[in-house]
């Protein structure tokens, strides 16, 4: 008896698993979201396996309206609490969209520094 799940059924911290070597378990699971984006810190041994840990996020959230995967690059630091970032998985374009009081925002994230607060 074989038995074939999607890899939509699965955890994606579970495909991670199994696909990323032990070195860079256990793969990242918390992110943010704001719009189509969703945004990781990764930790200096997810950093070789990056571009996976994207695609697999991007392919699982799709769905729910993500677009667009990255991970920022240092601390968040200047007058405005902003930090460098870099696309890690995409949709054909780096577009992003964010709402704010009702109001759509779109952008080009290759050239938005993010600030959190």
């Amino acid at each position: 008896l074989n038995v074939t799940i999607p890899h939509s059924s699965l955890p994606v911290s579970t495909i991670l698993t199994a696909v990323l070597p032990p070195a860079a378990h256990p793969p990242p699971t918390s992110y943010e979201q704001v719009g189509s984006l969703i945004h990781f810190n990764l930790r200096s041994h997810h950093l070789p396996y990056k571009h996976i840990i994207g695609a697999a996020y991007l392919s699982h959230l799709s769905g729910g309206g993500v677009t667009t995967v990255i991970n920022k690059l240092s601390d968040v630091g200047g007058p405005y609490r902003t930090f460098p970032l870099e696309v890690i998985a995409a949709h054909s374009s780096d577009d992003g969209d964010g709402h704010d009081d009702d109001e759509e925002r779109r952008f080009k994230v290759s050239l938005v520094e993010s600030g959190v607060r």
